[in-house]
């Protein structure tokens, strides 16, 4: 049963159950046959009560392996037909009628194991010894059928497509709005630019214009000083004419 010699009551009865469920004749598993189920009851039934286990480890004696578990269904026999009866109508849809099995990823897990204490494993300190199969399962499918799958799949790709178009419109929104910035900002600066062209434009022209008019205004007073402009004299005073 793999368990170490020092393992403790409890611990042989939980591996007790869960091979149990695996080497069943009704299970799946690749190792169920009646030989193995048959072994593992007289193990259990070897370690289960201290005297025998302890006469077991100290000399040996109590493994007869020629010995057969008879025509009779025991109590835990009963138990696992019962509790894969009820895994197989309702505790999981992907059981095969025609080929009593479930499917091969299956073996040895989910089908098999991981009882919540819900509805099949109780605690060990219970009067039922720790296991009591319901008589209905909840009918639940266990894994999902093709066309629930592939709606989960269209409604989750018709989301992923709504966000990315959405993200898409408003980053296109954005662009526009950035490139409408950008002209508007062009547009005042060349407006400022124009305005100040003018501005100074104006101001250097007067300013050409004052410079050009002293340029001639010190050429004059230039050749005054030198002569070259004649000095207007007092009009000539003609003698009277005598009239008789």
């Amino acid at each position: 049963m793999a368990l170490d010699r020092s393992a403790t009551q409890q611990e042989v009865k939980q591996q007790y159950y869960k091979l149990a469920l695996l080497l069943h004749p009704d299970s799946s598993h690749p190792s169920s046959s009646p030989d193995h189920f048959a072994t593992l009851n007289k193990a259990y039934n070897l370690l289960s009560k201290q005297s025998s286990r302890s006469a077991f480890l100290k000399t040996g004696y109590g493994w007869d392996v020629s010995t057969s578990s008879g025509g009779n269904q025991t109590w835990s026999d009963s138990l696992m037909r019962a509790e894969i009866a009820r895994r197989r109508n309702g505790g999981a849809a992907a059981w095969n009628g025609a080929s009593r099995r479930y499917r091969d990823s299956d073996a040895g897990r989910g089908a098999w194991g991981g009882f919540d204490g819900s509805q099949g494993w109780r605690p060990y300190e219970d009067p039922s010894k720790g296991f009591s199969p319901p008589t209905s399962g909840p009918a639940e499918e266990r894994y999902m059928s093709n066309p629930r799958f592939l709606a989960v799949v269209g409604v989750a790709s018709a989301v992923i497509a709504w966000v990315h178009w959405h993200r898409l419109g408003y980053a296109a929104e954005t662009h526009r709005d950035m490139l409408d910035k950008q002209n508007i900002d062009a547009s005042r600066a060349l407006a400022q630019a124009r305005y100040e062209a003018a501005t100074h434009g104006h101001i250097r022209r007067e300013q050409i214009r004052r410079r050009v008019r002293e340029a001639e205004v010190l050429k004059e007073l230039e050749k005054a000083d030198q002569g070259h402009i004649a000095v207007a004299g007092p009009p000539t005073a003609y003698p009277p004419s005598h009239r008789e």
